[in-house]
């Protein structure tokens, strides 16, 4: 909303404005330089081209206080067109820094594990707390996203073959649960935070994706999402899946 109101008000200072210009610059050339009354129309002119450019920095500094309070209450750190392999190098960053939590909630995370599989075994040699979500195999929503995303092929198998690699891992600190729930992009490395959609007619690799602080109002809403399913998940049964 407030962007709505600096845009019109911009309008509406570049018609007056521009109006007064071509007012001074009309008397100028019809009255004709010689005349001693063009020297008001010289003014006008010149009054007019002063106050764009200090409009133009009043703006700028309104915008920056604007961009600056945005940026502090959301908490965001950057905004990215995809979280495929090319920002595999900021997560594994991230994760090289990562010494209290990773808290993921994903669809299968079988890109995840190819990628930076290793890195999981790491961290939980520091005792770091590892705790993923993944999409439960035997829910409703589960069965229509496989039928939708033909790309995934089997993911029911999919997300059972993930788990089953998670916990061959034989990692202590690590937990694996199934939540029954859309499914959300949530990658929770200490005190910063990846979240984003999943879209059905995107790759997860291209959407959008916000990188920001778990204390702003953006990231919170997806912590409180996260622990809401990690206390109603279920741990997969890795015997019988």
């Amino acid at each position: 909303m407030y962007i709505e109101q600096m845009e019109r008000a911009k309008r509406r200072f570049i018609i007056t404005n521009s109006s007064i210009i071509l007012f001074g610059v009309v008397i100028w050339y019809f009255i004709g330089p010689q005349s001693p009354i063009s020297g008001l129309g010289i003014a006008i002119v010149g009054g007019g081209i002063i106050r764009t450019i200090d409009y133009k920095m009043y703006v700028s500094d309104k915008e920056k206080d604007f961009i600056d309070e945005l940026v502090d209450r959301w908490g965001v750190l950057d905004i990215q067109s995809g979280r495929g392999r090319a920002e595999k190098e900021q997560y594994e960053q991230l994760m090289r820094q990562c010494d209290d939590k990773l808290h993921i909630q994903a669809i299968s995370l079988t890109r995840f594990q190819n990628d930076l599989g290793d890195i999981l075994n790491r961290l939980g040699q520091l005792d770091v707390e590892i705790r993923l979500l993944l999409l439960d195999p035997e829910s409703d929503i589960c069965e229509w996203y496989g039928e939708e995303d033909q790309e995934r092929g089997d993911l029911q198998a999919t997300i059972r073959e993930s788990a089953q690699r998670l916990y061959e891992r034989e990692i202590e600190t690590l937990e694996v649960r199934y939540y029954d729930a859309m499914p959300a992009n949530y990658f929770r490395i200490d005190s910063k935070a990846f979240v984003g959609p999943y879209f059905i007619s995107e790759p997860s690799r291209s959407t959008l994706t916000f990188l920001g602080r778990t204390d702003g109002d953006l990231v919170d809403s997806y912590t409180q999402h996260f622990e809401s399913l990690w206390q109603d998940g279920r741990q997969p049964s890795i015997e019988n899946d």
